[in-house]
């Protein structure tokens, strides 16, 4: 499978366009919540950008907040935003969230509602070893 590697100065652009994007939604949200492994650097420029609380897992589960942004790096074959969106949404029938995450394959099982790249090769991120096939 073709690699792309990712630079540090790559990942911010498209830090940068996720927030542009994000504001041309126009949308108002309660919380933003990101999957520790992926999202965190992500989430923390966004917070900084939208000025709206960083929930913790434990908040996101059993936070009164109905309108989430639910944040990722990569949206590969969608287990991750899967689960978010079956488990913990589960029981908050008026709570929405917008998923958003930097690159997007389409073969994935879930479809963000927001994504800045759409791919098929393998994205080595800044942080990850070259010869490393991270565990996704």
């Amino acid at each position: 499978m073709e690699k792309r590697i990712v630079t540090y100065e790559e990942y911010g652009r498209l830090m940068n366009k996720m927030v542009e994007k994000l504001h041309e939604q126009n949308k108002r949200f309660d919380g933003i919540y990101g999957d520790p492994r992926g999202a965190w650097p992500i989430m923390v420029h966004v917070l900084h950008h939208l000025k709206v609380p960083c929930l913790t897992t434990e908040e996101f589960v059993t936070s009164n907040k109905m309108r989430f942004l639910v944040i990722d790096d990569i949206c590969d074959m969608g287990r991750t935003f899967s689960n978010i969106y079956g488990h913990m949404l589960q029981g908050k029938k008026s709570a929405t969230a917008f998923f958003s995450v930097l690159f997007y394959k389409p073969r994935s099982k879930f479809k963000p509602d927001l994504y800045i790249e759409e791919v098929t090769e393998w994205i080595v991120f800044p942080w990850e070893r070259l010869d490393e096939i991270p565990n996704r």
